[in-house]
């Protein structure tokens, strides 16, 4: 009975840090002021995120694109993405560095975000039962569903060894729009 209730204490304890950790985290998310462009959003962010983790970001933002290339609702899930991707390097992946780029492919906008941390087996993930590969893990689960909100496709590549890419492409980013989307499904409306 002790050994079991010192695993419940540990598991209690685990899930009060996580908890804890993601509330912090959405105060890095807390509203721009208005006059606060998109690309100066992501700045303070990445320094934030640097800061309270001892974390390094290289941020590549080309000139050519807009500072300003999301609608707001659009934006703010895409800043959401990108910080449960950091969040989840700087916890899984063993490393205290990532790489953040965006690229114009045609009328729609590349979100990178890779590191070249412990990496994971991401061709085994088990499909769902729509056919496509089901993201384990409630952070990748978060990701994907936000992406869905703005009419994104999230893809992940990862191995073990080698690093994780993740690749979040916005068609047509500047017309993205959000729907009522229900958490956990992925059934917008």
């Amino acid at each position: 009975a002790q050994a079991i209730l010192s695993k419940l204490t540990l598991t209690a304890q685990e899930a009060y840090a996580n908890i804890r950790s993601y509330i912090l985290d959405l105060r890095l998310l807390e509203p721009a002021p208005i006059h606060q462009s998109w690309k100066t959003s992501l700045q303070v962010l990445l320094k934030s995120f640097e800061q309270r983790y001892n974390f390094t970001t290289t941020l590549e933002y080309p000139a050519t694109i807009a500072a300003d290339p999301f609608d707001s609702n659009a934006g703010k899930e895409v800043l959401q993405i990108i910080l449960e991707a950091l969040n989840n390097i700087h916890k899984h992946a063993a490393t205290d560095q990532a790489q953040l780029g965006l690229e114009r492919e045609g009328n729609a906008l590349l979100v990178i975000v890779e590191d070249q941390g412990t990496g994971f087996h991401s061709q085994s993930q088990p499909e769902s039962l729509d056919g496509k590969k089901a993201l384990s893990g409630l952070g990748l689960q978060m990701m994907h569903e936000r992406a869905n909100l703005i009419h994104a496709d999230l893809h992940i590549q990862s191995m073990p060894g080698k690093g994780t890419r993740l690749l979040l492409r916005i068609p047509d980013p500047v017309q993205a729009h959000t729907g009522l989307c229900l958490l956990y499904t992925s059934r917008c409306v």
